[in-house]
């Protein structure tokens, strides 16, 4: 009896500039994004797992931003720039109405 045999190709899951991969399909968005001076709002959309939250994750530590986890005075006080990843479902209406503003 034959066994199939299994490959390991260990991708990697880090969210960093190494492991982002610059195709036809996002070039446009990766150039405005990261090679242009490009220090202010952004929102991107796309389809699930087409790196979003990958290119916003390169976005936030090129321009020194906080990642939004419900840390609404820690954003305020601290001035920079934000990234909420899945605006929709991370927090309140209220609360992101105050944070935009």
């Amino acid at each position: 009896m034959s066994y199939q045999k299994i490959f390991n190709y260990n991708f990697s899951s880090k969210i960093d500039h190494e492991n982002y991969f610059v195709n036809q399909t996002n070039q446009k968005a990766y150039n405005l994004t990261i090679l242009e001076k490009f220090n202010q709002n952004i929102f991107l959309f796309g389809p699930k797992k087409s790196g979003k939250s990958h290119l916003a994750n390169l976005w936030k530590d090129k321009n020194n931003a906080i990642q939004y986890n419900d840390n609404f005075s820690q954003i305020i006080e601290s001035k920079k720039n934000v990234v909420i990843d899945d605006v929709l479902g991370k927090s309140s209406d209220e609360k992101l109405f105050h944070l935009i503003n």
